[in-house]
């Protein structure tokens, strides 16, 4: 046996890895990263409410302070029987640009996520048809937008510059269907919100 084997196939293993993720980006359909071998409904990252950061300046008078959900991981917002509930499978924690996601992509059908944004609020959602304000959900204040492919958004207000989007995909493309589940995963994320 060669003494290179272990360092060659580890380089291999490496190469797979990277050749898998080069494969999962190379997409032309805008999306959160997939692992190597995953296919499923992808949430759009531009053109919806998980969009371009806001800017800002560390040195500017006018910086956004991060949201008081900075040290949540987003999967913890959701018991162990509310997700067994949903039917949407395991959570999965992604970052998806600056945003942290828990995404659901194992129901039958549809693909539903949250995400929490630290440093932009309702007035920065980017969206591709109108932004219309929907009955408050629990005590914050929401508004519904939709994005690429179909997918419905239900953006909560934390504060002025934060704020928790929660994704709705129906895989047949049925937008009322995909309102409809963002809304019943944002009933269930919001009432852990400060």
């Amino acid at each position: 046996m060669p003494r290179y084997s272990v360092s060659r196939s580890s380089t291999l293993a490496a190469i797979a890895i990277l050749g898998g993720l080069v494969t999962a980006c190379a997409s032309t359909t805008a999306g959160m990263p997939l692992s190597a071998g995953t296919t499923t409904s992808t949430i759009p990252e531009s053109g919806g409410p998980f969009s371009e950061k806001p800017v800002t300046s560390a040195t500017s008078k006018d910086a956004v302070p991060p949201g008081p959900l900075k040290n949540v991981e987003p999967c913890t917002l959701l018991s162990p029987k509310e997700v067994a509930d949903l039917h949407a499978g395991a959570p999965r924690s992604e970052l998806v640009g600056y945003v942290r996601t828990c995404r659901f992509t194992e129901g039958k059908g549809f693909v539903i996520s949250y995400g929490i944004l630290d440093e932009a609020g309702l007035d920065a959602i980017s969206a591709n048809g109108p932004i219309t304000p929907v009955p408050t959900v629990g005590t914050h204040r929401a508004v519904q937008s939709v994005g690429g492919l179909d997918t419905c958004a239900i953006s909560i207000e934390v504060t002025k510059t934060s704020r928790v989007d929660v994704h709705g995909t129906d895989d047949d493309g049925d937008g009322q269907r995909a309102c409809a589940l963002a809304m019943t995963l944002a009933r269930l994320v919001e009432p852990k919100l400060p």
